[in-house]
């Protein structure tokens, strides 16, 4: 009965961390998605090239994401901080080059620059969330 009990708690503690640690990531991702947004916005309304306005909004949204995430969602302290720090990155350019890419194709096709960046966001969300849970902020255990 006692190591039902146990492994019972375990797992209900696992689920409420696991909720938390979602919360969180939504929370950042919203935070550094407006910061992006604002960003890619105001540049674009001041140079009209859609192709610099993405990659600078999503730098800021890049730089404000990845802090937040190691030290308040995922409250990590790994030790091989470069190497994390380098796959945080990987994934982040290369889903900024393809969300940049699905962006430049939204506009062309609906020429309207803000839906675009709608899909290129959401493309962004999806890709980064998958590969950062997966190869940068992977479970301990």
């Amino acid at each position: 009965m006692m190591i039902l009990k146990k492994l019972f708690l375990t797992k209900y503690y696992y689920i409420i961390n696991k909720r938390k640690e979602i919360t969180k990531f939504i929370f950042v991702g919203l935070l550094s998605t407006i910061l992006n947004f604002i960003t890619y916005k105001t540049i674009f309304e001041i140079t009209n090239i859609i192709f610099i306005a993405y990659l600078m909004g999503s730098i800021l949204g890049l730089i404000n994401s990845y802090y937040f995430s190691k030290f308040w969602t995922f409250k990590y302290s790994r030790k091989d901080n470069k190497k994390m720090f380098l796959s945080y990155i990987i994934i982040h350019i290369s889903g900024i080059g393809l969300s940049t890419l699905v962006t430049y194709a939204s506009n062309s096709i609906f020429s309207n620059y803000i839906l675009a960046w709608f899909f290129g966001a959401i493309f962004f969300s999806v890709y980064n969330y998958t590969n950062l849970k997966k190869y940068t902020f992977k479970d301990k255990s």
